[in-house]
């Protein structure tokens, strides 16, 4: 696993009620023969308290690199940039850019949902975590085409926007 800060979700696998929703739902979908098809899934079916939290990646080969198809606005919030259409090699902080990396590549390889415990370090020296879910998708049954990922939004704290130098946005 990724550094073991991910672990394959499997039944019984504890996950927040929100995340262990989609999860239930991607389950769900029939394997064709051994993923759910991307046509298949659906934002659309996301509970609007997370949608603001996903992102969709399309997966391209040679080299392995991830497009952003769907990026939350709650993410662009977070992190202070805007990332639909652009690829995560564009990213220009290497931790971020190579822990996402790390975790994609993960998805790719073993083609199993994952439960992600990524750590930040506060300014106080202490870690924090944020609670995220990594989902694959194939155009083709087989191979790894297309991966939904979503954070836990109870996870999110100040520290996480202290972390990236960001404010939350607060009400309407």
């Amino acid at each position: 696993m990724a550094k073991d800060i991910t672990q394959k979700i499997e039944e019984g696998t504890a996950l927040p009620d929100i995340l262990k929703g989609v999860f239930e739902m991607w389950s769900a979908l029939p394997k064709q023969p051994d993923l759910p098809l991307s046509a298949d899934f659906s934002l659309e079916n996301i509970p609007s308290k997370l949608l603001p939290w996903s992102v969709l990646v399309d997966v391209q080969d040679a080299p392995l690199d991830f497009r952003f198809r769907f990026w939350g606005t709650a993410r662009t919030n977070l992190i202070g940039a805007e990332m639909t259409g652009k690829f995560l090699s564009d990213i220009a902080s290497i931790k971020m850019r190579d822990g996402n990396q790390d975790e994609y590549a993960e998805v790719c390889r073993n083609r199993e949902a994952v439960l992600c415990h990524t750590p930040i370090l506060r300014r106080s020296g202490i870690y924090s975590i944020r609670i995220s879910m990594r989902l694959p998708l194939s155009n083709d049954g087989v191979h790894v085409s297309r991966i939904y990922s979503a954070i836990d939004p109870d996870s999110i704290t100040q520290d996480h926007y202290d972390y990236y130098g960001t404010i939350p946005k607060k009400g309407l």
